[in-house]
């Protein structure tokens, strides 16, 4: 049975030749390797670390020997979260407007990871540990992360994987799960990081918020096995689409924040946005605050640029299966207005919403 009326895909596509095929997300992973480098920051981090405290022309802050009560795990996050305060505390103004977008929009980007970590289609692929992937992105970046999990995700997930209607099927017990949990472990924590009015509680929310995937994990394993029903089984024999109500009011109000957030900077900031956005093609090589701004502005433009590129695979995939007839201009054009309006996080929501409507057979319909 095919998913829908008009596919042309009659089988399985060479893992080898969709590697092949977007091979410029290889070129991507390298340019970002090569550009994402702050081990200099890093070593004068170590020095703020060591002298125990955080000063700044705004006041100082001491630096937490112990956060978790668990030493490794405060020696890992000990200096993220001292990086992390160079925008937190405002004491790089331009970051803190940037990273305010950045980090909402890597909000949406991770709800769709959870999402779909749950698909049928993905059991057995990277896209199925989604907690590593964001641990690992806030570790190194998710401008890094980021195109490997998008590039092995477009490798994996091809069209013919969606044969059956059931495959495209995520399992309600953690979809329905996603947005409150996000809400609690991500949202909440960044926010407040960002705006409380205490400069030590911001700091206190941030080391809170490094630890969002860890945390968004055993929420949703614990409503799993105790309240929500494992809806998978059901779904498969009787309604294949019934979750994707659901995942419009989980990615929806995602969408409305990174919308807002990125109007919110555009219309209040002092900056320009080029200097919010654009990183300079030659790093800063001393001060570790130029340097994690670059870093960061990095961060920002090559993870949203590799998730439009992974969407613009996935349409291209659409298209070769005769499941979306509109032109590339037309995709290209909605795609570029809506990045100017609304953001990129919004753009890239909105895009892989409508994917969702199209391998469900939905496109054009109520859903």
């Amino acid at each position: 049975m095919s998913l829908h009326p008009k596919t042309r895909v009659s089988k399985r596509e060479s893992v080898l030749i969709r590697a092949l095929r977007s091979f410029p997300f290889v070129l991507l992973i390298a340019f970002a390797f090569n550009r994402m480098d702050a081990e200099e920051a890093i070593k004068e981090v170590d020095e703020v670390i060591h002298s125990g405290i955080l000063t700044w022309s705004g006041g100082s802050l001491p630096i937490y020997d112990s956060f978790f009560g668990i030493q490794w795990l405060d020696n890992l996050w000990r200096p993220v979260t001292v990086i992390f305060a160079a925008w937190n505390l405002e004491i790089d103004p331009v970051m803190w407007w940037q990273m305010l977008t950045f980090v909402t929009d890597f909000g949406l980007i991770y709800s769709i990871m959870l999402i779909e970590s749950t698909r049928t289609a993905n059991r057995l692929t990277l896209a199925r540990v989604a907690t590593l992937v964001g641990l690992a992105a806030q570790l190194i970046g998710v401008g890094v992360v980021g195109p490997v999990y998008f590039f092995l995700h477009y490798v994996t997930s091809q069209i013919f994987n969606f044969e059956d209607p059931d495959q495209r099927l995520t399992n309600l017990a953690y979809t329905r799960t996603v947005f409150p949990v996000m809400v609690l472990s991500f949202y909440i924590p960044h926010f407040m990081s960002h705006f409380h009015p205490s400069f030590a509680a911001r700091h206190d929310w941030d080391w809170i918020w490094q630890m969002f995937p860890v945390w968004c994990a055993l929420i949703q394993w614990i409503l799993a096995y105790t309240v929500m029903p494992n809806t998978a089984q059901n779904g498969r024999m009787n309604e294949p689409k019934r979750d994707l109500q659901i995942i419009r009011f989980t990615i929806g109000p995602s969408i409305i924040l990174s919308a807002v957030t990125w109007l919110g900077v555009l219309t209040m900031s002092p900056f320009s946005v080029r200097t919010i956005f654009l990183p300079h093609f030659t790093a800063p090589q001393h001060g570790w605050m130029d340097i994690v701004r670059n870093f960061g502005q990095y961060d920002h433009l090559f993870c949203m640029g590799s998730a439009m590129l992974w969407l613009l695979y996935l349409f291209g995939d659409l298209k070769r299966a005769g499941m979306v007839q509109r032109s590339w201009m037309s995709i290209l054009v909605a795609a570029a207005a809506a990045t100017a309006v609304m953001g990129p996080g919004a753009a890239v929501g909105l895009g892989w919403f409508w994917r969702e409507n199209v391998l469900a057979g939905m496109e054009g319909k109520s859903v």
